[in-house]
């Protein structure tokens, strides 16, 4: 029989909406209570008994219900998926369940339906952020002279004591113990780091700090950098999920890692003053199974390791953030499916051909431009099409006329050679015969997913599928981020560690191995 936690030990559980979290939530009509269980991999919410639910715009539901502590909490875009389950003792029924599986969980001071909008700012954090804005300059320390420190504790007990006598709460002693070698921890006071103009909104970085008092174990300052999108035009908050992923993939990129999301909230257009006189517009955003493919124990990141440090070369990260997100309207699939591929453990024929992919989805724009054909072939073609469109068998007849589309357009070889010397274009000479390299790479994925005979044994060689993966995967997006800006010589300058480095320091040892091959074959190679 399904367990729900009793009311005494709701009580013993963190109220706080997050991973590991398992608590009550009460329906907002009262009329009936259940669990939710919130892990890395998804969210469930049972309830003892099916209940009526309108669907929004997009066939899903919302749900708006309390916590115990009586903070509200909404479900969004929920979805029920094993309806009702009965357990009987005979044939009396005991219960009926429903299981409930939102996407996102916004908690607070009040409910928000998916479909109003209401979201004029969204923010998070993400893990590893030190790595990317180290060297701002926030924060640091400095061995400071006996006198400077007493001078300084001097200045602040001044401002103490006129607080204390303005309140009544009388006059405080000053009374220091300073030796000869203090060191004085600091942060300079900038909240702001920096903001990037984008065609969504303006995209802001922000310390968010806090301290600790002092203590016999030390002082403390901690730090997190948080991420905000001051939003053009207000929206719902089902719509910031895209945005989230945009800025986040950008992020995962300059990393060469998949990181964890953090701290999600939204900002709304329409808060209100509470009792106390204070601003209630916030709400926070648990989004349900977004870090399921991310490792829990994730190593840090060295700063020397990032495509593009945002502290150090601030001009250029703010450039090609800028442009990522301004181009994401027509990129989005196709650097989905990077995502989806460069970030896999382990190489296998599906990340191939799912790397192949990434510029067949390519738009127009990035590639070469289609052949223009004479009246004469058009009018030939246009005879073909209807001449085809005469065949019986329907598979046939389809793909017959989808051959016949493609005419014009370029190959997949030739779209990955137009993306390639994007990349050698920016560093010549550094990548030599990379055509070469990258229609073998096209060879060996039209072998797998065609079947067409292919001169290499890749079975035997599967180092070299190896090679073409990487080469096809780095090619898609290093020249992406160098359209929009990159400066790819300054970080091969900068050295350290990416997953793009191991590429271009053993291109070389790569291609050889590859042209072995090839002469092995017969394959006749220009010296």
């Amino acid at each position: 029989m399904m367990h729900i936690l009793s009311s005494m030990e709701a009580l013993g559980v963190d109220s706080q909406i997050k991973e590991g979290f398992v608590g009550l939530l009460v329906l907002s009509d009262e009329s009936a209570t259940g669990q939710l269980e919130l892990s890395k991999d998804n969210a469930i919410f049972t309830l003892p008994k099916k209940i009526s639910r309108q669907k929004n715009k997009r066939e899903l539901f919302d749900l708006y219900a309390h916590l115990p502590s009586g903070e509200r909490v909404t479900l969004i875009d929920c979805v029920s998926l094993e309806g009702e389950s009965y357990a009987r003792r005979g044939h009396k029924k005991i219960y009926e369940t429903e299981i409930i599986y939102p996407k996102l969980i916004a908690y607070g001071d009040e409910y928000i339906s998916s479909d109003a909008p209401r979201v004029q700012a969204v923010h998070y954090e993400f893990d590893n952020f030190e790595a990317l804005f180290h060297g701002d300059g926030s924060f640091g320390y400095f061995h400071a002279r006996k006198e400077e420190l007493i001078d300084l504790l001097r200045g602040n007990h001044e401002r103490s004591r006129k607080i204390s006598l303005k309140n009544g709460w009388g006059d405080p002693e000053f009374s220091i113990h300073v030796g000869e070698n203090p060191i004085i921890q600091y942060y300079n006071g900038q909240s702001e780091l920096f903001r990037c103009h984008t065609s969504i909104g303006e995209v802001v970085f922000s310390n968010s700090y806090a301290t600790g008092p002092g203590s016999p174990v030390g002082v403390s300052i901690e730090n997190r950098v948080a991420v905000s999108v001051e939003l053009n035009k207000i929206i719902s908050v089902y719509e910031i999920t895209p945005i989230l992923s945009r800025l986040h993939s950008f992020f995962e990129l300059c990393l060469g890692r998949r990181l964890r999301y953090q701290k999600i909230s939204v900002g709304l257009s329409d808060g209100y003053i509470d009792n106390d006189e204070k601003v209630k517009n916030k709400l926070n955003i648990f989004w349900c199974g977004v870090n399921r493919k991310v490792a829990s124990d994730l190593s840090a990141v060295s700063s020397s390791s990032v495509l593009i440090p945002a502290a150090r070369r601030k001009d250029e990260f703010l450039t090609v953030l800028a442009g990522w997100l301004n181009t994401a309207s027509d990129m989005d699939d196709s650097r989905f499916r990077f995502a989806t591929a460069f970030y896999n453990g382990s190489y296998t024929v599906d990340r191939l051909v799912g790397a192949a992919n990434m510029f067949d989805l390519l738009p127009d724009r990035c590639v070469p431009d289609k052949l223009n054909f004479c009246e004469e072939d058009r009018i030939f073609i246009n005879d073909a099409k209807q001449i085809l469109k005469n065949i019986v068998d329907e598979n046939i007849k389809q793909s017959a006329l989808s051959s016949i589309g493609r005419l014009g357009r370029p190959h997949l070889a030739d779209r990955v050679c137009h993306r390639a010397d994007i990349v050698n274009g920016a560093f010549k000479g550094l990548f030599p015969d990379f055509h070469l390299v990258c229609r073998e790479a096209v060879k060996c994925r039209n072998h797998y997913v065609h079947g067409e005979a292919a001169k290499i044994n890749y079975v035997e060689n599967d180092l070299l599928v190896v090679f073409f993966t990487d080469t096809l995967e780095f090619v898609f997006a290093a020249s992406d981020l160098i359209e929009l800006g990159w400066c790819f010589n300054l970080w091969l300058r900068d050295g350290g560690w990416h997953k793009f480095r191991n590429y271009v320091s053993d291109y070389n040892v790569a291609l050889n191995r590859l042209k072995s091959v090839l002469r092995a074959s017969g394959k006749v190679l220009d010296s």
